[in-house]
């Protein structure tokens, strides 16, 4: 069983699973860089995504703007998030956290709204999961 409590433990895990893969993939979440900037970015097959990785459903105003004018410019954004109460990983689009006002809630019905991808720790594939990620 993983331990993905925490933010850092949830990148070290796709992190792990991307040195496996034929992927580049960049730490590059920091303040001094761009307010809000996201946590990981992931290229795989072509393409780019960045990633906002969440263990609790909370997002900062400078990351929802930062996802907000991303998405706008046609960037492929996603948040990832681990749900503890139910130990899935799940995706939502950088879109619809922007159109579902994520930054404005902490409710975790109202983030399991938006998500269009789930994947337990125990059974998770890098591969899927960038083909997943990649489709934007």
């Amino acid at each position: 069983m993983e331990n993905i409590r925490s933010e850092g433990n949830l990148s070290k895990f796709i992190v792990d699973k991307c040195l496996n893969a034929t992927v580049h993939v960049s730490r590059v979440e920091s303040p001094e860089t761009s307010a809000g900037i996201p946590d990981l970015s992931i290229a795989f097959d072509m393409k780019e995504s960045w990633l906002e990785l969440k263990t609790a459903p909370k997002m900062r105003l400078t990351q929802y703007i930062w996802i907000r004018d991303a998405v706008f410019h046609g960037r492929n954004v996603w948040v990832v998030w681990y749900d503890e109460d139910l130990d899935l990983i799940r995706t939502i689009k950088g879109v619809d956290a922007v159109k579902h006002k994520l930054h404005l809630t902490t409710a975790k019905t109202d983030w399991r709204r938006p998500v269009v991808g789930v994947w337990m720790p125990e059974q998770f594939e890098i591969t899927k999961f960038l083909e997943h990620i990649n489709e934007g």
